[in-house]
């Protein structure tokens, strides 16, 4: 059960029977778009894409999608997901394009943020449609002012009761061997860790400096949990997994003389 894969191939069941999700593939994130350009009259527009399988294919559906709706894409740039500084002329293709809207699709890794960063004299007259993987992306390596002034689609949640408080009482100090929050802290506090592997790999790559903490930072700072919908799909994933396994569970410990009389009923039936 995923809370965050979107490709519209998993969503074939024969090739993926046993693969289920809790947010919407692209061909919804697709149609929207589509609605959001009609509304503001854009109809001449750019693309940005990772430059892989996923990339290319959400390429093609997006593509496929807008010029369907009579939507005419001006111009297609490709993002590595390693360093490649031949790629930093691609960009100047924005700067000598007439459209004015540069939606991204695909996913976006460090260098691929790195690049949109340094270009953000040329994307300052730029509208960008954001989709929730790059928002993910360019949130977390900290390039939130790329998305100030862009458009993006959330999906509507609903509010899980205590779960602002469960996320505030979880720090390393009340965890204090959960590797999932050393990491965390060492990415987004700059926290030193037991690990001096961590510690040295994170100072050499990341090119910050450690500092010693007291493991009770809050980890609302890291993110919003009010406004964040992944923590929500997250949670409904778990769910959706213990539900099912405790159901798995008192199916073994049924009696099935009791099913033959009739106590369980079922709103689908086989006759077999």
């Amino acid at each position: 059960i995923s809370y965050g894969a979107t490709d519209t191939q998993l969503s074939d069941r024969l090739l993926y029977p046993y693969f289920f999700r809790t947010v919407q593939d692209d061909r919804t994130h697709h149609a929207a778009i589509v609605k959001m350009l009609k509304f503001f009259g854009w109809n001449w527009v750019g693309i940005i894409t990772s430059e892989d399988e996923s990339g290319e294919r959400e390429l093609r559906e997006l593509s496929q999608e807008l010029t369907s709706h009579g939507i005419c894409i001006e111009y297609t740039i490709t993002m590595p997901d390693k360093k490649d500084k031949g790629k930093y002329k691609d960009m100047n293709i924005i700067e000598k394009a007439t459209s004015q809207v540069l939606i991204t699709c695909g996913s976006c890794a460090e260098f691929c943020a790195y690049m949109i960063y340094n270009s953000l004299t040329i994307l300052k007259n730029i509208t960008l449609l954001i989709n929730m993987s790059w928002l993910y992306a360019l949130t977390f390596w900290k390039f939130g002012i790329l998305i100030d002034g862009s458009l993006t689609f959330t999906a509507s949640i609903n509010v899980i009761s205590k779960i602002k408080i469960e996320f505030n009482n979880v720090n390393p100090v009340n965890r204090p061997k959960d590797p999932l929050l050393e990491d965390l802290w060492i990415r987004f506090f700059q926290c030193n860790s037991p690990n001096h592997d961590k510690n040295e790999f994170h100072t050499t790559v990341n090119r910050k400096t450690l500092h010693n903490c007291t493991g009770r930072e809050r980890f609302k700072d890291i993110i919003s949990i009010s406004h964040d919908s992944q923590p929500y799909f997250v949670v409904y994933a778990v769910y959706a997994m213990a539900l099912a396994l405790h159901r798995m569970y008192l199916s073994s410990h049924v009696d099935h003389r009791e099913l033959n009389a009739g106590k369980y009923n079922y709103k689908h039936k086989v006759n077999i």
